[in-house]
C-alpha cells in the first residue's frame, strides 16, 4: 500500500504534467492564432490585386457606388496587435 507522502509526490508529479501539458497547448494555439491572423492580413492585401486581375474591381465599384449612394467604405474587422 502506498505512503501518503507517496501519493503526495505521484499527485505533484501528475499535477506538473499537467500543467506543461496546458502550457504546451496554450503556445500551440497561440502559433495558430498568430498564424491565422497573418494569412488574414496576407489575403486583405493581395485581394485587391487579385480583383484588379480579374477586372471585378471596377464591377464591383460601380456596383456598390450604384446600390449605396451615401454608404461610407467597407473596413476590414481584422485588429492588428
Amino acid at each position: 500500500m502506498l505512503r501518503v507522502d507517496e501519493l503526495t509526490a505521484a499527485f505533484k508529479k501528475k499535477e506538473q504534467r499537467i500543467v506543461r501539458g496546458k502550457r504546451r497547448l496554450a503556445k500551440k494555439l497561440d502559433v495558430f492564432l498568430t498564424r491565422s491572423r497573418d494569412a488574414v492580413v496576407n489575403l486583405e492585401s493581395e485581394l485587391p490585386a487579385v480583383l484588379q486581375r480579374l477586372g471585378l474591381d471596377r464591377k464591383l465599384k460601380e456596383k456598390a457606388t450604384a446600390d449605396c449612394a451615401g454608404v461610407g467604405p467597407v473596413r476590414s474587422l481584422h485588429h492588428s496587435e
